[in-house]
Order: structure tokens, then sequence, then C-alpha cells
């Protein structure tokens, strides 16, 4: 029942993958990783549902604002 989630450490997107197969067609991944290069390669996913987000995980309630989620599930 999970439509906003946040995933941290995505590396490089096994785990992201499957997330979004089980995501509703209005859900929404943000994928937080300090490194450039997965979140690089993450934004090449065409899903839309998907943000890739490069930065650190403290600072989740100010990432979760910047990309306008009402919750995290």
């Amino acid at each position: 029942d999970a439509r906003y989630v946040v995933e941290l450490g995505p590396g490089t997107g096994a785990v992201t993958r499957t997330l979004l197969e089980l995501l509703p067609r209005d859900g929404r991944l943000v994928a937080v990783d300090l490194e450039p290069d997965f979140t690089d390669r993450l934004r090449q996913e065409p899903d839309p549902r998907l943000v890739a987000h490069c930065g650190d995980a403290g600072e989740l309630p100010t990432i979760v604002g910047a990309h306008r989620l009402p919750r995290v599930d």
C-alpha cells in the first residue's frame, strides 16, 4: 500500500528496480545516495516515479520536503 518511498543507499539500483515494480502508478520513489556516480546512473532509468537524489540521509527531512512528498510510507 506504500505510495511514497525513500530508499537510502540505492547503489546501482538492484533493489530500486524491485521497489518500482511494486510501487503503484501514482507513487514516487526517492533514492538517496552520497555517490554522484550512483545517482547519475539511476537518473538514466526511464520511470518518472523515480527521483535520484545525491545527498546525505542525515538531511532526510529536507530531501523529502524538496521533492514534495506529502509523507513517507
